[in-house]
């Protein structure tokens, strides 16, 4: 073999190796592309089969014991009677407020009345 038949063999050797290199390039691509697709989609039942676990589980009823639900009960009552106070605590305020409101008022309008007659007095002094 002479030099010019092997530096053709290699230049030959050389295109096959690019050409191996990009298919091989071209295949891993591909892997990853459906890889990813894969991924994707395994994502998506993931997230399809969490929703219905949590949508089955809330449809249960709860169970829980008779010392729960006393206890429940309980709290539920104390809850019902503290905001039963809040309110007629609320409701006495208000019209203790009303009350002020209304006394001011009638304080007000007899301080006006008292001043208009003091000014006509005065002026039928003059």
């Amino acid at each position: 073999m002479n030099l010019e038949e092997r530096l053709a063999h290699l230049q030959w050797r050389k295109v096959c190796n690019d050409s191996q290199i990009q298919g091989a390039l071209k295949q891993s691509k591909q892997l990853l592309d459906r890889d990813l697709l894969l991924n994707a989609t395994e994502a998506k039942d993931t997230s399809k089969w969490v929703r219905k676990v949590v949508q089955d589980e809330i449809t249960k009823p709860l169970q829980i014991s008779m010392e729960q639900y006393e206890q429940m009960m309980k709290e539920n009552e104390i809850e019902s009677d503290a905001l039963e106070k809040a309110s007629l605590v609320h409701a006495r305020s208000v019209s203790a407020i009303q009350a002020k409101m209304k006394e001011r008022e009638e304080h007000a309008k007899r301080l006006r009345h008292y001043r208009k007659h003091k000014k006509i007095l005065k002026l039928d002094n003059n």
